[in-house]
């Protein structure tokens, strides 16, 4: 046998080996652990739309989606970037940042939402920082995110948050609004309100569910639609950590106040 017969039969004895055997998985998917790695390692809904969902009957919603209803919904996940927001040094979060949580549970929402035939503008995707940091320093600030939202012509803007208190028996979540003379609509309250109803129609298991009115936020007091800001819950409170760290629990979230803006507007109300 030639010399170069030989190269290309171990070749193709290489490439026969190469496809027998199965590639271990780097994604946080799955794969095989590296030594010390922590058995119970929390995984969060990823991040991208679509993937990673818990799944009743397929990923994400099941039916066909809605006809357009013309309505524009912005959707804000808190904090991003340089900026974790709560969650470093809280124990019950296991190193889980706050961004991380309210980017999953936003882009679960935003699933939702186009798939009820609501057009979405989401303010960022956690990559790629907006040209709205106008000071250059990758933290994508609550009065930066005013200028940029009041750029656009929306109905309704909801921001997804997490909450946190020096007191760790307290829990609950909340969804804080303002109705005041920059608003273009009355929608505010009427929609929290809305949102409220759905979390408790929907048995989601939280402590609390509070509206909050008098809590001045620049999201909802600055900007020009109608706004709510949820603080989902708080991360310094044993059982409201783990209820946010859950796919599941995130998901009947977003769906919830998917359903919960969905049932306002679908009301006839505005």
């Amino acid at each position: 046998m030639k010399i170069n017969s030989k190269i290309k039969l171990v070749s193709l004895i290489l490439a026969l080996v190469m496809a027998i055997i199965p590639l271990s998985s780097c994604s946080d998917s799955g794969g095989a652990k590296n030594d010390g790695e922590e058995e119970n390692k929390v995984t969060l809904a990823s991040p991208s739309i679509g993937i990673g969902r818990p799944s009743q009957s397929g990923d994400g919603p099941s039916n066909d989606p809605a006809a357009d209803t013309g309505i524009v919904i912005c959707i804000d996940p808190g904090h991003g970037f340089m900026d974790g927001g709560c969650g470093e040094g809280i124990e019950a979060l296991g190193g889980v940042l706050e961004k991380e949580i309210n980017l999953a549970i936003a882009n679960m929402l935003d699933e939702d939402l186009r798939h009820m035939g609501y057009t979405t503008i989401v303010t960022h995707n956690g990559k790629d920082i907006p040209s709205w940091d106008t000071n250059k320093n990758n933290i994508f600030s609550a009065s930066e995110r005013v200028v940029y939202v009041n750029t656009l012509d929306i109905d309704y803007l909801v921001s997804i948050h997490v909450n946190s208190n020096s007191d760790t028996s307290i829990s609950g979540l909340w969804i804080c609004y303002e109705q005041n003379a920059r608003k273009q609509n009355d929608w505010s309250e009427k929609i929290a309100q809305s949102i409220s109803s759905a979390i408790t129609e929907n048995g989601l298991d939280v402590a609390k569910n509070v509206l909050k009115s008098e809590y001045s936020l620049a999201l909802t007091r600055e900007t020009y639609a109608a706004a709510s800001l949820i603080e989902i819950g708080f991360a310094t409170n044993v059982s409201d950590a783990a209820r946010m760290l859950d796919p599941e629990w995130q998901s009947l979230l977003a769906q919830s106040i998917a359903d919960g803006i969905d049932d306002y507007f679908k009301g006839g109300d505005n």
